[in-house]
């Protein structure tokens, strides 16, 4: 049986690059795998999501590549961050009153 998550990382305070202050930094993420494999992490770009693997009712865009048999789901674990700023559940100027212009 693979293991499904989709969760969200509380990282408390981060300073950016810039110097900018996101108070309470929130990631969200997917994992899907079993542990002990070989952990494959995905970054999107800026108008995807966290949903690589995704759900039946909402297969992920990344689902094909992995139910296809090119990196197959029970040989290896998919962990995948959604970006800070983006509307899909970690920190951004939508979500977040104190987010960095």
């Amino acid at each position: 049986m693979t293991n499904y998550t989709v969760n969200t990382l509380e990282l408390g305070e981060f300073i950016t690059e810039s110097g900018e202050t996101i108070d309470h930094l929130r990631l969200r993420y997917e994992h899907v795998g079993l542990p002990g494999q070989p952990l494959v992490v995905v970054c999107h770009a800026l108008t995807g999501n966290h949903l690589t693997y995704g759900t039946d009712a909402q297969p992920g865009w990344w689902r094909e590549i992995i139910d296809g048999g090119y990196i197959p789901v029970h040989d290896y674990q998919f962990l995948t961050f959604n970006v800070i700023g983006s509307p899909f559940g970690s920190s951004s100027k939508l979500n977040d009153d104190n987010f960095p212009e």
